[in-house]
């Protein structure tokens, strides 16, 4: 049997029940990987990143303030040191 130049027999179902299945697979596992998940956003370069795999954390006034590199929780320092110099 064909469908629009498709040829229907039983390997395009195979094919579609397991593309399904795996979308499905995929999903769930997103979803699973995501749910202890909890974002934070580097206040120097704007990138954003799960808390657990931060860099640096600094303490600030306003609580733990979580970076992506070194780096960035040194530019961090120099600009807050740089402003509490004015």
């Amino acid at each position: 049997m064909t469908a629009g130049g498709w040829k229907v027999d039983y390997t395009l179902w195979i094919t579609i029940v397991f593309l399904a299945l795996t979308g499905a697979l995929w999903l769930v596992r997103r979803r699973a990987h995501r749910a202890g998940a909890v974002e934070a956003t580097d206040p120097v370069c704007g990138v954003s990143f799960e808390r657990r795999e931060a860099e640096a954390t600094e303490p600030t006034p306003n609580g733990e303030t979580y970076f992506c590199s070194a780096q960035c929780a040194r530019t961090f320092r120099d600009r807050s040191g740089q402003e509490a110099a004015r």
